[in-house]
Parts: structure tokens; sequence; C-alpha cells
């Protein structure tokens, strides 16, 4: 505690500015027991200074002095309320008396009663400005209060008058970190580092602050040499992680994170960190473990249920991800998150009405927030309720207007309808508004060429649409260069036509062998076997260019590869400072 490192000093002023016990019959007799007080007190023996003290006052005719070493006392073992009433006592008989007002406003401020601590430190500057402890417990008041300039002036006139006392560095630093003021706190630092060379604390606190600043090198030094003084301090060793981990040096902060857990093996956000980390090497099994271990500590922590969802999802093992996806929903019902991913496990598992709820719910706990009505129009369009779908993509267009994705959406329930001309203009316009967005071309090509209304049908537009897709793709997207084909054989191009559905085969049986060689979790079998369909229908296609034959759905489409699913990214935590 702060307040023991500074308590020397409320001892030392003592003799100088309390006066002794007043003259009574049994003078020396108090006398001897005060100062016993005061030699037990310095020890820190704090029950025998009371008992000490508490004679010297029987003893004594105007005890003040008694009073506030006895008060002191209680301070000291955390007995404020008892404190507080000697140090009344003290002021009854000497109102004015400095320490006693600045030593009951220390009382108030450790019990939480702030403005009565304010009022007696202000008393206690006003009698005698010249002493540092007042100024450094009314900082402390100012921080708490969120007002930094105020307290870094009076920690500032802690400094002032007495430069040796590494607490109020400390507390200066916290309030200049506060307000990012960083190279302010890391000269504070040092400061405290001139008067505690050895004290493992003062590194780490700088090394904290270099980890703030982004100077991971400097901030890994100080973590080490903290470590090196105090191997045992789980703080230590957890921050050094996070600086590694920062930098990019995972199996370092990993090494680090399993360090802190053996070294403090029941704090939950070490398991944390390193399940995250775990999740981001693709180590799935092991962050589940991770995981399991922080609500096994914290078992209403709902962040850590819905990693465990997501992780599951990935596995993938849809019952134990809506299980735990749900535990989170009831731990914290208002995270809208939590909906609209258990709606894509609800989905992965054909439930399409239960996803069609959370969507909703989700829709309900932020109506301004634009995904879920995009989800719920798609949910609405696969059911072929056309009339919800659009109403859901309307407001969301309504919501954000320069998406050219809601446009794409909205196109497509447009196009089901048979409404090609509103289809063509909302491709045309998410065009407009993004002329990178290689999808709206491909879906605009696809339009293009097998709309079922030969007025919309344009074979030469359809191949500029499919060629520009395939260039803000690099040529290697097998899907928008089995489009361009597609789009080249319609208009009587078959050796173009037949030119680009190889190339797209070798792009999609190069994706295959990629996936066959590097398989870390289920989904890939999933995904290999949908890639194996479509390079066999691309083969099939390929004969009916080479006869001569465009294909307008005469051969089925396999299932069009979704994209993967992003799990939310990783957000930096803030280191432990644990001061």
């Amino acid at each position: 505690m702060a307040m023991n490192r500074v308590a020397i000093l409320f001892w030392l002023v003592i003799v100088l500015v309390i006066p002794a016990p007043g003259r009574a019959d049994s003078v020396e007799e108090a006398r001897e027991h005060y100062q016993n007080g005061l030699a037990a007190a310095e020890q820190e023996n704090y029950d025998r200074a009371i008992a000490e003290f508490t004679e010297s006052i029987r003893l004594d005719v105007k005890p003040s002095s008694a009073y506030y070493c006895r008060g002191r006392a209680h301070l000291g073992k955390g007995e404020y309320d008892q404190a507080i009433a000697d140090y009344t006592k003290c002021l009854q008989i000497n109102p004015d008396n400095a320490p006693a007002h600045s030593g009951r406003g220390t009382a108030y401020f450790y019990k939480g009663d702030l403005e009565k601590a304010l009022a007696d430190l202000n008393r206690a500057i006003e009698i005698d400005p010249q002493r540092p402890v007042a100024y450094y417990y009314r900082g402390l008041y100012y921080e708490r209060r969120n007002n930094r300039s105020k307290a870094i002036a009076d920690f500032s006139n802690a400094i002032r008058l007495d430069p040796t006392v590494a607490d109020y560095y400390y507390a200066r630093e916290r309030a200049y970190h506060a307000i990012g003021e960083f190279d302010k706190a890391l000269a504070d630092c040092d400061s405290v580092l001139r008067i505690q060379p050895k004290v493992a604390d003062a590194y780490h606190i700088r090394g904290y602050v270099h980890l703030f600043k982004g100077e991971l090198d400097k901030a890994i030094a100080d973590f080490s040499e903290a470590i090196k003084l105090n191997p045992k301090d789980a703080r230590f060793v957890y921050n050094r992680g996070q600086a590694y981990r920062n930098k990019g040096e995972k199996d370092k902060a990993i090494a680090d994170f399993s360090a802190a857990a053996r070294l403090d093996p029941k704090r939950a956000d070490i398991y944390s960190m390193r399940a995250e980390l775990y999740d981001e090497k693709g180590e799935v099994d092991k962050a589940i473990a991770d995981y399991e271990e922080v609500i096994r500590f914290e078992p209403n922590e709902s962040r850590a249920y819905e990693s465990l969802g997501s992780l599951y999802l990935v596995k993938p093992d849809y019952s134990r991800a809506l299980s735990y996806l749900s535990t989170a929903i009831r731990l914290d019902p208002k995270r809208l998150n939590l909906y609209t991913t258990r709606a894509v496990v609800y989905l992965l598992k054909g439930q399409e009405t239960e996803a069609l709820a959370d969507y909703t719910t989700a829709i309900r706990l932020a109506p301004k927030f634009v995904e879920p009505y995009i989800a719920r129009g798609d949910c609405y369009a696969r059911w072929e309720d056309f009339k919800q779908a659009l109403a859901d993509y309307d407001t969301a267009i309504g919501l954000v207007p320069n998406d050219a994705y809601i446009y794409c959406k909205r196109a497509e329930v447009y196009a089901q309808q048979q409404d090609y001309r509103r289809a063509i203009a909302d491709y045309k316009e998410a065009i407009g508004l993004d002329a990178k967005h290689s999808a709206a071309y491909a879906a605009l090509t696809q339009l293009l060429v097998n709309c079922s209304k030969e007025e919309f049908r344009d074979g030469k537009k359809a191949v500029e649409s499919a060629r520009k897709s395939c260039e803000l793709t690099d040529w290697q997207d097998w899907q928008y260069l089995a489009l361009l084909a597609e789009a080249y054989a319609v208009r009587g191009s078959f050796e173009e036509a037949i030119k680009w559905q190889e190339k797209a085969l070798q792009v999609v049986t190069k994706a295959v062998k990629s996936l066959e060689q590097e398989k870390r979790y289920d989904p890939a079998e999933v995904l290999l076997d949908l890639l194996k369909q479509n390079r066999d229908y691309l083969r099939t296609r390929l004969q009916l260019y080479k006869q001569g034959k465009p294909d307008r759905g005469c051969i089925p489409l396999p299932p069009v590869i979704a994209p993967p699913i992003v799990l939310q990214p990783y957000k930096q935590v803030k280191p432990v400072r644990g001061e």
C-alpha cells in the first residue's frame, strides 16, 4: 500500500510538530508509554503501539499527541473509523493541528468518504503549506475524481517539498500516463529508479509505459529486469508476454503466458490471452482448453463462452457452439454480436426460423446497426419471401446508402422476381459506388448472360463485365474465369471460351492440391469436396464448349463456395499494471 511507504514521514515529524504529553501526576509514566508507542509504531507493530498510546492517554491530562499517534497506528492497521475518532479527539484539543487534519483526511480517503477527506486535506495545507503528505493525498483525491491537472499539480508540490519519496513520482507518473503524456511519465519512472534502483516494480511500471508507447524492445528489457529482481511475480511475466505478442513473437508470448500461469494458476486473464494466441495460430484444441480454464475460474465471463462458441463453430461442432453461445447470451443478453454469431450456427444447422429470430433480436437491440438487416433479408430471400427481403435491404440501404454490397443483395432479389431492369440498375449502382467490387461485375455478367428475357441479354457487355471482374482478382478467381468463358460461349466465341475455361480449371485444380496438403480442421474437408465438385463441373462444361455448345443451365451448378467465416478480429487488451 502506498500509505505504508510514506508512513515513516508521519512518525519523524511527531517529536518536532506534536507537543509532548501534558503535565500530570503520572507524567513520567505517561511519557514512557508514549515513547514506547512511538518505537513500536516505527517498527509497524501497531497493536503494541495502540496499547502503549492508550495507556499514555489514560495517564495524561491533555493527551493530544497520544490521540494523534494512536490514530496513526489505527490508520496503519486499516482501522479507519478508529483512526478518525482519535484524530478528531486530537483536533478537539488542538484545532489547528495540521498533521491531525492530514491524518484524518487520509483516513477519510481510504474509507471512501472523499469530500470529508478533501476538507481535512485543504485545512492541513492551509495551516501548513509545506506539508508534502497532504498534497500527495489531495492529489490522490483529484485523481479519483478524474481531475488529472489538479492531481499533477499536487503531486508536483509534494515532490518539490520532498523529492526523496518514490510514491510521489509513482503517483504523478500514473496521472501523466492517464492523459497520454508518456514522455513525462517515463521521466518520473526514471526518478523512481534513482531512488529505488533495486525495486522490481519500478522497472515493471517503466516497462508498462514503454509498452503503451509501442517501444516494445525497451518494454521487454524493463520487464526482464523486473523478472530478474523478482521472478515470482506473475504480472511481470504476463506483461512481457504482451510485449512479445505485440511484436508478433507468438511463441515467446505463449511461453511467458505459460510461465505466468504457473506463478498464478488461478488468474483467468492469463489463460484468455494464451487462448487468443493459440486461436491465431490455428491450434483450436489448445485454445478451447484455455478458454475452459477461464470459465472454470470465472464462470460468468460471457466473452469466454462466446470464444468457445466461435471455436466450436470452426471445429465444427455446431451443437457445442450453440450451447456456449446460448450461455453467453444468458449471461449478457444485450450484446448484439452474440445473437448474430448464434444465428450463423443456426443457419449451418438448418434452423433458419431460429436464425431469423436471433437477427430480429439483434435489430431490436441495435436498430441502427446494418448487418442484421442484411442477414435477415438473406433469410427471407431463401424462403422466397421477397417482400420482406426487399424491406430489410431497403432499410439497410437507408442506413448505409454508400455500401455497394447491399445493392448487390437487393439486385439478387429483383432478379429472382424477374424484375431485371431494377436488378441491372442496382448492380450498376454498386459498381458506381465501388469500381473495384469484382462480385458486382460478376453478378451483372451472370444476369446479362443468363437472363430469361431476351431484351436484357447482352453478350458484348457481359464479356466486358466479366473481364473487369477477372482483372480485379488478378485472373486468379476460377469462378470469374469460368464466367468469362461462359460469356464468350454465348456470343459464339468458343475459342476464347475454351481458353478461359482451361484457365479456370488450372486455378481450381491448384486450389484442390493445396487444400489436400494443408488440411488443419474439418471445414477443410467440406471445402475440398465442394472444390472437387466444381472442378468436375468445369470439365463437363469445357467439353460442351469444344463441341460448340454454350451452356445455359443444362448442367446443374454445384453449390457455390461461400466466403469463409471470419471470427471477430483480435482486439489488443491493455496490460495489467497491478500497482
